[in-house]
């Protein structure tokens, strides 16, 4: 039962399991997050000024020499892009899924500065600088890397860091939009993390019946 398809979108497969994640208060998978970023890009923001970086190649990026680190983006035209968004885990294994906690980094290009944004005290503050360490080498070898901390709601349980990840993801993308900078980002509220699950749901629902729909 947990293995049932209920959805394939793009290059993501929505399984029957990720459904029960999003009804109970479980950590959300590489799945849901790449899932969500693939509807972003493809669906709400079109215009080319957002890049919606994959968990997996997230995670293969944070695991590679920086000389290597061409060969995920490059195909992606990831240096034309004014907004990049990378899902981060703190986890060390990249054979395997794991970890214990998301976060965002953020690449914003026109500053050349990385924002990080950690719902539970800076727990993946290393991971941050890691990642960023090496995505520098890619975008700019010559300038020093500038890390700074974004402005993200604390969450208030162990489980919730997905869908904070998500809901900033979603307040700085609406922000960027309509100011063309990171400056004076508010905060994401308490109602929108608490409605989120339920917002996840009802679109995997949406775009399921659309693709029923579509194959009669």
């Amino acid at each position: 039962m947990s293995n049932t398809v209920v959805l394939n979108y793009q290059d993501c497969v929505i399984r029957q399991s990720d459904i029960e994640i999003l009804k109970s208060n479980s950590w959300l998978t590489d799945s849901i997050i790449g899932f969500y970023f693939q509807y972003l890009e493809r669906e709400i923001y079109t215009n080319k000024d957002f890049l919606f970086i994959s968990p997996e190649v997230t995670q293969c990026i944070k695991s590679s020499n920086p000389g290597e680190i061409p060969v995920f983006l490059d195909p992606l035209n990831a240096r034309q892009y004014l907004v990049i968004f990378f899902p981060l885990n703190n986890n060390e294994n990249v054979y395997a899924s794991g970890g214990s906690h998301w976060s965002l980094l953020v690449y914003f290009r026109s500053e050349n500065v990385f924002y990080h944004f950690d719902s539970s005290n800076d727990i993946n503050d290393f991971q941050a600088s890691k990642l960023a360490s090496k995505l520098q080498h890619y975008f700019d070898r010559n300038a020093t890397v500038n890390v700074k901390e974004g402005n993200s709601l604390q969450q208030s349980n162990s489980y919730d860091c997905g869908i904070y990840l998500l809901c900033n993801v979603d307040n700085i993308a609406r922000h960027v939009r309509s100011n063309r900078r990171l400056d004076n980002l508010p905060y994401i509220s308490k109602e929108e993390v608490k409605l989120k699950r339920a917002s996840l749901l009802s679109l995997i629902y949406t775009l399921q019946k659309k693709c029923l729909n579509s194959s009669y």
